[in-house]
């Protein structure tokens, strides 16, 4: 009887080794199954830029050649060019509205990794140097690249401090989102930081402003919590100040990320996590100019003209990046709404 217990228990033993081995066969063809669908879904048919409205067009400005691009930002020099960076190599180019490119600043020049850009009133061109496009070294710094070319440091970043979209006054006053301290920054021409305005929590998570632009119409700064997806606009008193406070947009389901206005005030901004470009316009009309860009970062306007930054930054992120590459070329597209801001004059 013992040995035929003894016997029975070792067939249970084995009966019960084979349910977990099959148990773990089947989790682990599953879980592969599953990556290769998302991994096949990612790396699936590249996605173009598209449009629906009357009067819009959407088109490839320029390629970028290189693979490790990751345009982030771009911005208008007075020039009339448009200037963007690579969030990975820390090149920047400077491109005319025709879609001409040239290097602007090489590789290994000074700068690792660029994000938000913005020209003071005297030419030079600012930068938020993230250093590393890796997302687990989390740190920023501040450049001047003067207009001969010249790269110095900028004031003063903290460990604390993750900035990302800068612009200026026309008073040569430079601000700057923090996206880890959840505040709007201001330097002084000499290069002294403090905080200007600390962006209100909007539920339990707290504020992550990213893009940024001045509104010459009412003396403010509007900003864009990614975190809530909230446009904000902050009038300047006299003193410098942030005064009051206007909530324009709110969209809680989406990021925002990049951030402009028109030539008659509307706001133009990207919907990072959904790849479109909207517009808000004054009267409080709201319209999705165009759809299916990678990840888009950033916008610019110029004479009926948007310029828009396709980031396409999930390869970078750790692991990830082993099984997903980015959908080459990077580039960087316009939207043309000469004819759609022609119908509503």
């Amino acid at each position: 009887m013992a040995g035929f217990q003894t016997k029975h228990n070792r067939q249970m033993r084995r009966f019960n080794l084979g349910v977990i081995g099959l148990f773990v066969v089947s989790i682990v063809a599953i879980c592969g199954l599953s990556a290769y669908l998302v991994i096949n879904s990612l790396q699936g048919e590249r996605r173009e830029p598209k449009t629906n409205i009357l009067g819009v067009k959407v088109d490839t400005l320029v390629e970028l050649e290189d693979d490790k691009a990751y345009p982030e930002s771009l911005t208008i020099g007075p020039d009339g060019n448009i200037y963007a960076g690579s969030f990975c190599t820390g090149e920047l180019w400077r491109i005319t509205p025709d879609g001409e490119l040239e290097i602007f600043i090489k590789k290994d020049s000074g700068i690792g990794a660029v994000s938000g850009m913005a020209f003071s009133p005297d030419g030079s061109l600012y930068v938020v140097d993230r250093v590393d496009c890796d997302p687990r070294k989390s740190t920023s710094k501040l450049k001047k690249i003067a207009p001969d070319g010249t790269i110095s440091d900028f004031g003063k970043v903290t460990d604390d401090e993750i900035l990302n979209s800068l612009v200026f006054t026309p008073d040569g006053l430079l601000y700057a989102t923090d996206t880890q301290l959840s505040e709007v920054r201001v330097y002084t021409p000499d290069g002294q930081g403090q905080t200007w305005w600390e962006v209100p929590e909007q539920g339990t998570d707290d504020a992550r402003p990213t893009g940024l632009a001045y509104d010459e119409a009412n003396n403010a700064l509007l900003v864009a919590d990614s975190s809530s997806g909230t446009i904000f606009r902050v009038s300047i008193t006299p003193e410098g100040e942030p005064g009051e406070v206007t909530e324009l947009y709110h969209q809680s389901q989406h990021e925002l990320d990049g951030l402009t206005l028109d030539n008659s005030g509307n706001v133009i901004f990207t919907i990072y996590d959904s790849g479109e470009v909207a517009m808000l316009e004054t009267n409080g009309t709201f319209t999705i100019l165009a759809e299916n860009f990678r990840e888009p970062s950033d916008v610019a306007y110029q004479d009926g003209r948007i310029y828009v930054t396709n980031f396409d930054p999930v390869s970078l992120a750790p692991v990830v990046g082993l099984l997903i590459d980015p959908s080459l070329p990077f580039t960087i597209d316009v939207i043309d709404i000469t004819e759609f801001e022609a119908a509503r004059q």
